[in-house]
């Protein structure tokens, strides 16, 4: 009786576990599948999924500073994210080796990070009571050029 009882509480458990974690498990069958499906060999995937991985962390590196500083997104802080992008963007362009590339990156992250903060200011300077408004559509046209270029 014991040992019947043991199986239907251990089945119970097993089934609460799926219903608990049911949308990482889809998750996990969505992607099997499709690296079933793209016939790509498990190392390529890998490697592309770490180089996304460092790209991203990148980028959230570059907005813990004003996040931590207390600018909401609302205030242009996707215009950092985007001299952000840029640095990365000339560094792979320019295929620098690690270490001199990720200072080659922060340098000119920062320098377009300065002329774009110095641009942003003097738009917000100029929208004094409606910084919030303002902001957000440098925020959007910003992204609209860079989007384009």
């Amino acid at each position: 009786m014991t040992n019947e009882n043991s199986k239907s509480e251990s089945a119970k458990n097993l089934k609460d576990c799926i219903q608990e974690n049911s949308v990482p498990i889809i998750f996990a069958v969505v992607v099997l599948m499709g690296i079933f499906l793209t016939k790509q060999a498990p190392l390529s995937i890998m490697n592309e999924l770490i180089e996304d991985f460092i790209g991203n962390a990148f980028l959230v590196l570059a907005l813990l500073i004003p996040v931590m500083a207390g600018m909401d997104f609302n205030f242009s802080i996707g215009i950092g994210a985007i001299a952000g992008q840029i640095g990365i963007i000339m560094v792979v362009n320019w295929r620098l080796s690690v270490f001199v590339g990720l200072l080659a990156a922060v340098a000119f992250a920062t320098l377009f990070a300065i002329l774009f903060g110095i641009l942003t200011g003097v738009v917000l300077n100029k929208a004094r009571g409606y910084e919030m408004i303002a902001s957000l559509f440098v925020g959007y046209a910003g992204n609209g050029i860079y989007q384009f270029v």
